[in-house]
């Protein structure tokens, strides 16, 4: 194959470099080669671009349909706030993840108590959402964004640590205030 100028292999060095070169289609004069490196999955043109007048070159990158599967959708649970020095405490709990998750199972556990809080059977946090579970003689509540811990205090107000539980009884994340840290 003869090609005219420095085009073409700029061109596939700058690929290379990269890291985005599956496979080149060089034409010339109406005849087209592939080169060893193709690697046999769906391709799309992203660029193309004419060397010489005789010469064009097509870079490729695989499909995202076709070669690529993306990580499944998460939960990633964690202890957002804890307020424990009004008559309404609540503990704070966000789903940063990109998936509801289902709570059946899950556990807050107060520590200092110790006392445990077990979400309702089948209460699900959205993704991106957060709940309070409250407590004290003003707790309230109003799911799915508010859940009632009962009307006692449970919070120490020296300090105490909330850890939540996962329906397999691991220990998720951990929230600590005041003399409740280690």
């Amino acid at each position: 194959m003869k090609t005219k100028g420095f085009y073409v292999p700029l061109a596939l060095f700058l690929a290379l470099v990269a890291g985005l070169l599956l496979a080149q289609e060089a034409t010339t004069q109406g005849a087209t080669t592939r080169f060893p490196w193709e690697s046999g999955r769906p391709y799309t043109t992203v660029d193309q671009m004419e060397a010489s007048p005789d010469v064009t070159v097509t870079l490729f990158l695989p499909m995202v349909a076709g070669g690529y599967t993306p990580p499944p959708p998460q939960a990633d649970l964690y202890i957002e706030a804890l307020q424990y020095e009004t008559t309404d405490e609540y503990v704070q709990i966000t789903n940063r993840g990109n998936a509801p998750q289902d709570m059946t199972g899950w556990r807050i556990q107060s520590v200092a108590g110790p006392q445990w809080y077990d979400f309702p059977a089948a209460y699900t946090l959205a993704a991106g959402a957060s709940v309070r579970v409250h407590s004290g003689p003003d707790g309230f509540e109003n799911p799915p964004t508010d859940l009632l811990w009962g009307l006692a205090h449970i919070w120490l107000n020296e300090g105490d640590k909330a850890v939540l539980y996962d329906d397999s009884n691991t220990a998720i994340d951990s929230f600590c205030y005041l003399d409740g840290c280690p």
